[in-house]
C-alpha cells in the first residue's frame, strides 16, 4: 500500500512541474478534414473477371455446346466389363440440402484464392 502512495504522489508531482501540451486551436478543423479526404477517396470500381476473360468463356461454351450438337462419332467399346458386375460398390444417398451446402463450400474454397490474389495486388 505504500508503495502505491509513493508511486501515486510521484505521478502528481512530475504532472504539476511539466507543462501541460494544448492542442491547438484548428485541431478540430485538421481531423475532419483528414476524415473527409478519407472518404471522399474513391476507389475505381474494378471486375474480378474481365470483359475479354467473360467473352473468351461465352465463346468456349458456345463452341462445346454446338460441337455437343454436331459432331457425331459411331466410337463403340470393344472392351470387356464384366469383372464390374462381381464388383457391389455401395450407393450414397445424399439430400438435396447437404449436397447444396457440400456445392457451396466447395465453391467458397476455390473462390479464396482469387480474392487473396486480388486483396494483395489492391493493397501493394
Amino acid at each position: 500500500m505504500e508503495k502505491h502512495k509513493r508511486e501515486e504522489e510521484f505521478f502528481r508531482r512530475i504532472i504539476q512541474e511539466t507543462n501541460r501540451e494544448k492542442a491547438s486551436p484548428d485541431l478540430l478543423r485538421n481531423v475532419m478534414y483528414a476524415i473527409e479526404a478519407k472518404q471522399s477517396l474513391n476507389l475505381a470500381y474494378e471486375p474480378l473477371i474481365s470483359r475479354n476473360v467473360w467473352i473468351a468463356l461465352v465463346v468456349l461454351m458456345s463452341f462445346a455446346v454446338l460441337g455437343l450438337f454436331l459432331i457425331t462419332t459411331d466410337f463403340s467399346m470393344k472392351w470387356n466389363f464384366e469383372f464390374m458386375n462381381y464388383i457391389s460398390i455401395p450407393k450414397i444417398n445424399l439430400s438435396s440440402t447437404m449436397l447444396y451446402a457440400i456445392g457451396f463450400v466447395s465453391l467458397f474454397f476455390l473462390q479464396i484464392p482469387f480474392l487473396q490474389n486480388y486483396m494483395r495486388n489492391q493493397y501493394k
